[in-house]
């Protein structure tokens, strides 16, 4: 679904609509055409899906006053639009966002909406791919404290390549304890194949708390990839 913005007259588009695509780069708006993948069933979207059911079903099993909570919780958490412009959200989108991030973390889900509270600055410089180690590092300043890092990464991208968003994958989530910077290379490897010197990827990471599900702004560099 295409996502528009009006002024006196038409200022962005995002999205679909018909057959083309809005978008917007480094040069400017644009309109492609759209183009439908052969397979749309790929393990990404049949994982979103299957969270999306899970949290759908347990916004429908809340009673009334739960529910009634969460659409008065949501003055606490404006979100950002695509088109930057602050927006309020529903009870049940509130509910469904935090679920999720809480899901993909292997925590529970939560029935009554917390506190927003403010998430850390993890200050992060660089990831570290070791191909000799086995081991994918992230390098940071700030203090996680009890959030999960929650570590995206791209696939090995063509050199020069440097806006990447569409292609972010989730691959990793610990805490700072239980990082362990085998296993997320060996994940990232068993996602994405195989890295040489030098691979042009990017990595994303964002904090979530395993208690409310909030998340942090993510924070993104492009890795050091080295033998």
């Amino acid at each position: 679904m295409a996502k528009i913005q009006f002024g006196m007259m038409m200022t962005d588009a995002r999205g679909k609509l018909g057959g083309q695509v809005f978008s917007k780069n480094r040069a400017g708006a644009y309109i492609r055409s759209k183009v439908t993948p052969s397979n749309p069933q790929t393990l990404d979207q049949q994982a979103n899906r299957a969270l999306l059911g899970s949290t759908s079903r347990g916004w429908s099993s809340l009673t009334d006053d739960q529910r009634t909570a969460w659409n008065a919780a949501v003055v606490n958490w404006p979100m950002k639009t695509i088109f930057g412009a602050t927006a309020i959200p529903s009870g049940k989108s509130l509910y469904v966002m935090l679920n999720k991030n809480l899901l993909g973390i292997g925590s529970s889900e939560i029935a009554t909406p917390p506190a927003k509270a403010d998430t850390p600055i993890l200050g992060l410089t660089s990831v570290i791919v070791d191909i000799s180690e086995g081991t994918l590092t992230p390098v940071y300043s700030g203090i996680t404290g009890s959030f999960v890092l929650q570590l995206r990464a791209t696939p090995p991208l063509t050199q020069g390549t440097s806006n990447a968003k569409n292609r972010f994958r989730v691959i990793y989530a610990a805490n700072d304890a239980g990082f362990d910077p085998n296993e997320a290379y060996a994940t990232y490897v068993s996602r994405f194949g195989a890295l040489t010197t030098g691979a042009n990827v990017q990595f994303s990471i964002a904090l979530i708390s395993p208690v409310t599900g909030q998340i942090s702004v993510a924070e993104n560099v492009t890795g050091a990839v080295q033998a």
